[in-house]
């Protein structure tokens, strides 16, 4: 029927069939049902390109969204959705949402977290349960909590925190102590 299927070394169960029918190909499936199914329960897709001129992706949802290596020698890490770029994590670890340079486009330029390219309104927004807390927290190589601003839900209140210790709390009444939690 023009099918090819490639069998593991017992010839019992096909791992990759190519469907001349459907005009798709299949690897850990026999029915694909995309021009290229993957079916595993951790899909891998490694691509290597020894010449670093060339971008490799994954795409995915008729090309509207995408993930690939850019094309200089420091290869970001770039996301795509509508064919647009999304989100950029630079070869030092920096994250760009809405920004393709996250480190020139920070506070000091010492990159982190980039959320926005300078226009329109951005955010950035922790979501817990009504009795959670939720912390951005400061630390170092030691891993020792350093600083950590908290908000706690069933508190309602926000606190302060250097060298791990309160120092700062504002309730829901708005009411501020120092040094103090009441």
């Amino acid at each position: 029927n023009g099918d090819v299927s490639f069998y593991e070394d017992t010839g019992t169960t096909a791992k990759m069939v190519w469907s001349a029918s459907a005009e798709s190909l299949g690897i850990g499936t026999s029915s694909p049902t995309q021009k290229i199914t993957i079916a595993d329960d951790y899909p891998y897709i490694h691509f290597n390109n020894t010449s670093n001129v060339n971008q490799s992706f994954i795409g995915w949802n008729s090309g509207l969204g995408a993930m690939s290596l850019g094309t200089t020698t420091a290869m970001p890490l770039i996301f795509d959705t509508n064919n647009t770029e999304a989100m950029r994590i630079d070869s030092n670890g920096n994250v760009g949402i809405q920004s393709t340079d996250p480190t020139t486009n920070s506070v000091g330029g010492v990159g982190g977290l980039v959320i926005g390219n300078g226009t329109g309104n951005k955010g950035l927004t922790f979501f817990g349960s009504s009795t959670a807390q939720q912390n951005i927290a400061f630390t170092d190589t030691s891993n020792s909590q350093q600083g950590l601003i908290q908000y706690d839900h069933g508190g309602d209140y926000m606190r302060l925190f250097t060298a791990g210790t309160e120092r700062m709390r504002i309730d829901s009444s708005g009411n501020v102590g120092i040094g103090t939690s009441s």
